[in-house]
């Protein structure tokens, strides 16, 4: 952000979009308002809190995904920078499967409207919770695709080999 970001000037007082401060204004796509900036604080911290429970307590090779998958829809859904929230909630993600030494997470770029499709669709709508089926499930296709890319590359250079 170093060479992207700006000082950003709002109503409710200037902050660093470089420095990582978090945004003093409101955010929104389309119709979709993200989190009051007055909030951001709060919610980032409660998350935290959460995931430095939950990281440790996950186990299976299904809930440490669907905890990392969680964990990137819940801090881009907070959105609490000008910009680089996509990239942040992937490290976030990448981080927790790292954690676990599980293979990392990618999102195609082919994919990426079908990837906004499903974070909208996982976001809740009033005061519901939010339903994270969509987001998980398109998550996981993206693991399955990107694992038998590799797959698919290991038995090629395999042959090769004479193996």
């Amino acid at each position: 952000m170093r060479t992207t970001g700006s000082i950003i000037h709002s109503s409710a007082g200037d902050y660093d979009s470089s420095k990582g401060d978090w945004r003093k204004s409101s955010v929104h796509v389309g119709d979709r308002y993200f989190v009051n900036y007055q909030k951001i604080e709060r919610e980032v911290t409660r998350l935290c809190e959460i995931l430095n429970q939950r990281i440790k307590q996950v186990q299976t090779p299904d809930s440490i995904y669907q905890l990392a998958f969680d964990a990137h829809f819940y801090l881009v859904s907070i959105h609490p920078f000008a910009d680089g929230n996509g990239r942040t909630s992937r490290l976030l993600m990448n981080y927790i499967l790292s954690y676990h030494q599980l293979p990392l997470a990618t999102i195609f770029k082919e994919d990426k409207l079908e990837y906004y499709q499903a974070l909208e669709a996982s976001r809740p709508q009033d005061d519901e919770e939010p339903d994270l089926c969509p987001i998980r499930d398109f998550m996981f296709a993206q693991q399955m695709k990107y694992l038998s890319m590799e797959i698919k590359k290991y038995k090629q250079a395999e042959k090769k080999g004479g193996g």
